[in-house]
């Protein structure tokens, strides 16, 4: 008996350790305005059968906007993370509820029109992706927060992930113009191409 009890407590703790489960609350609307407030983008969270839908105001005067554009997301929820420059162009992160499944990075003009789009294994190996950490709906790959950065004047937006990588991206074209030197704890053979 007393093997027993021994047993399930290792298989316990060690299933504990392993196992990383999260927890999302429903998606909401929200609004995410550009830095100079001229443009605003609300993004309506999908339903069944209908995808995350953004909306594209822009100012008209001083207390007033007006609708310039709509169009679905390809994120089937709400995008996790959403920046959107002063000329409209959004950048959309992760899927609500699935981080690193599906689109992971989203690039769309101030008309809703795709710009680029990027799957975890677009930016990653298959043995890095491996490395990052996994939860029942989750890769967790993003990393801090506040480092997501969107350049106007420069047209780029920049992010890393959870080992410190840089990506920097082109706001016009949506492509991988600068990575920076992998810190990753994988093993070396998991580097990026």
């Amino acid at each position: 008996m007393k093997k027993v009890v021994i047993s399930t407590i290792v298989v316990i703790t060690f299933a504990s350790r392993c196992a990383w489960a999260d927890l999302w609350l429903a998606a909401t609307p929200r609004v995410i305005a550009s830095e100079d407030a001229d443009i605003i983008v609300r993004i309506s969270p999908g339903a069944t059968g209908r995808s995350a839908r953004a909306e594209w105001f822009a100012r008209a005067d001083e207390r007033t906007y007006r609708l310039t554009a709509s169009a679905n997301l390809l994120n089937p929820m709400a995008p996790v993370d959403v920046f959107v420059a002063n000329d409209g162009t959004l950048v959309a992160i992760n899927e609500w509820g699935a981080v690193g499944y599906g689109i992971v990075l989203a690039f769309y003009r101030n008309d809703g029109s795709l710009i680029r789009k990027y799957a975890l294994g677009d930016l990653y190996t298959t043995a890095q992706i491996a490395c990052f950490r996994h939860s029942a709906s989750s890769i967790a790959w993003t990393g801090d927060s506040s480092f997501p950065q969107l350049n106007d004047q420069q047209r780029w937006f920049a992010m890393s992930d959870v080992w410190g990588l840089n990506l920097t991206f082109s706001l016009d074209s949506g492509a991988l113009v600068r990575r920076s030197e992998y810190q990753a704890p994988c093993p070396r053979s998991h580097k990026p191409p």
